[in-house]
């Protein structure tokens, strides 16, 4: 009963905070405040006290720190009307980017601001945070704001975009006077909310880092369709499990567990492996990818 009543609460916090986010989303019109009406991004540069505008480059670091940015007064404005306590980590890659404490109901929630843009129509994905200490000890303090287990949900903001390609050698200097006339950086700005592990692939974001990325597939991206919200409600734990799980030798095959069905024969979880097989399309004979 314990448990059952926990979960309970676990799913009224998240559903009231997706709700009042979104509809805080909705009547902030978040999308028509970073874009004009032509879908170019309404930052143009930076600028010094002589009031002299430097053009900002395609470089995705920078853009996606001004985003965030830019997108924060929206969270702390959030928080008040909400009754949201909004907390900021102290130092740098620390998980999550916002720790919202819901005041009603004494609960907390991760909300990670991501950026990522598409190329000819095809996303380059994102990383969805660490794997490593914080998530396979949900005890720990390391790199997180709170243990992993004290958070309700755990939430991406998501942000999609098109590059406008610049010169990173050649920054170009206007006067505020031409402030019309420069490039934005970014255009045809895309915002969705789900939770991390309705994005989640089974594969890593980053092949020299412990992230988990996520699916690549922009619709099911927006709609957040991942790979684990096929096995229903038990979708979130598996997730977490596979990726606790993620890169260690399962004894009968004395292999790196690498993807979703390696890890649910590892687990002796046929009914699931026939749903990942539905899922993907595959037959009997043609099970080797996940992806």
């Amino acid at each position: 009963m314990v448990v059952q009543s926990k979960r309970m609460l676990k799913r009224k916090v998240k559903q009231r905070f997706r709700k009042t986010f979104m509809k805080f989303l909705r009547k902030e019109r978040l999308l028509d405040r970073i874009q004009d009406e032509s879908k170019n991004w309404t930052v143009k540069g930076f600028i010094d006290r002589d009031k002299n505008i430097y053009e900002i480059t395609s470089d995705t670091k920078l853009i996606s720190k001004i985003l965030e940015i830019q997108i924060l007064p929206f969270i702390l404005k959030f928080g008040k009307e909400y009754k949201y306590e909004v907390k900021l980590p102290k130092h740098q890659n620390t998980y999550p980017d916002f720790t919202l404490i819901d005041l009603e109901l004494n609960q907390k929630i991760a909300l990670d601001l991501k950026t990522s843009y598409k190329e000819k129509g095809k996303l380059k994905g994102f990383t969805l945070g660490s794997h490593g200490t914080y998530f396979r000890d949900r005890n720990s303090t390391k790199n997180i704001m709170y243990p992993y287990k004290e958070y309700a949900g755990h939430f991406i903001l998501g942000l999609i975009y098109e590059r406008v390609e610049k010169s990173d050698i050649d920054v170009k200097v206007y006067s505020i006077d031409d402030l019309e006339k420069i490039v934005s950086s970014i255009k045809n700005i895309e915002i969705f909310l789900c939770e991390k592990w309705q994005v989640a692939s089974d594969k890593q974001g980053s092949s020299n880092t412990a992230n988990i990325g996520s699916i690549k597939d922009l619709e099911k991206l927006k709609n957040c369709e991942g790979i684990f919200t096929i096995f229903g409600e038990e979708g979130e734990e598996i997730f977490d499990d596979y990726w606790i799980n993620y890169g260690i030798i399962n004894p009968k095959t004395k292999e790196k567990i690498k993807n979703v069905k390696e890890f649910l024969e590892y687990k002796n979880r046929n009914d699931l492996i026939d749903i990942l097989k539905k899922s993907s399309g595959e037959n009997d004979e043609d099970t080797n990818s996940t992806n």
